[in-house]
């Protein structure tokens, strides 16, 4: 039934206990039209009343809807494009400048978030406050893992090329002596999370550098990973010696296959568990996504909103 359709009834409803109440002598028949016009003017007045308090609820359900699209575009925005950067460190710097954009924060922050999850949810859609809070928990622990996980690398490939005889020190800047890029980790690490790239290739090439400092020139053979038929390439080491650099490379590839061999169960036990988290993400934001769908088919009322009370 119509909101117009329910009101003509009550109007019918109240004429017809009029005429009843004339019938049986309770009002003189003279005073019908007075009474007619006063029922009249408080359904005139009830009935503007409703459908300002209607037109308030269609504009706030407007709202509403543009707010869950919004949150469909974070949530889609962070599944797709943050999280596949957190398994690849060596695209921090692409994660830092990208995750404000799609940060869980510019949902939980708007004041909309609030009243939709307090007032708007109903009987049907009343876990997508828990499920959500339970999904950025999830990505949370997922990072921090990640971060364990890049953290035990680091220490297992500075151990190997101590006992190599091979420099530690992590640098950018070749003056003569090995170094060591951050890359030779962050790439490990990324091999760790997603699997060795079968198009990975690796190669040492002498190269020339200039040292700002000295005003000279250092010869140097730079181990080259390219990955990802070369959208990624960069040096992982760089040695003043080719039979050094070749230990660089031959470490290298022993530390990718390590997880393959299954003899470290710590490292087992960190890659395990990344992987189960994932599959929770996975599953989170695939039933976050399809409530929101949902959601944005139908309007979005309530009649305990704060936004509605203050409009009337």
């Amino acid at each position: 039934m119509t909101l117009l359709t329910k009101h003509i009834s009550y109007a019918i409803i109240a004429f017809v206990i009029l005429l009843v109440v004339v019938y049986l002598g309770l009002i003189p028949f003279t005073d019908i039209p007075a009474w007619a016009a006063l029922i009249i003017a408080a359904f005139s007045i009830y009935y503007s009343s409703e459908s300002l308090i209607m037109d308030v609820k269609i504009k706030h359900s407007e709202d509403l809807h543009k707010f869950i699209a919004e949150w469909k575009r974070v949530n889609e925005g962070f599944y797709y494009k943050i999280i596949p950067l957190m398994g690849a460190q060596f695209q921090k710097n692409e994660l830092n400048f990208t995750r404000p954009q799609y940060a869980p924060e510019n949902i939980n922050n708007d004041i909309l978030y609030s009243d939709l999850t307090q007032n708007h949810l109903g009987e049907k859609y009343k876990n997508l406050l828990g499920d959500w809070n339970s999904y950025c928990t999830t990505v949370n622990d997922f990072e921090k893992q990640l971060n364990g996980l890049h953290k035990y690398i680091e220490e297992l490939a500075m151990k190997e090329l101590e006992k190599a005889g091979l420099s530690t020190t992590i640098d950018y800047n070749y003056k003569g002596t090995d170094v060591l890029n951050l890359w030779f980790v962050d790439a490990l690490f990324s091999s760790y999370v997603a699997g060795v790239d079968k198009s990975q290739q690796i190669k040492i090439q002498e190269m020339n550098w200039s040292i700002p400092e000295t005003q000279s020139m250092a010869k140097g053979y730079q181990v080259t990973l390219t990955k990802n038929n070369g959208t990624f390439s960069g040096g992982i080491a760089i040695s003043n010696d080719p039979k050094k650099a070749e230990k660089y490379t031959a470490i290298f590839e022993a530390l990718q296959k390590e997880p393959s061999n299954a003899k470290n169960k710590e490292l087992e036990s960190l890659i395990s568990k990344i992987k189960e988290k994932d599959k929770e993400i996975d599953t989170s934001f695939s039933k976050i996504s399809k409530t929101l769908v949902d959601m944005d088919r139908y309007p979005v009322f309530g009649e305990k909103c704060e936004f509605i009370r203050r409009a009337l």
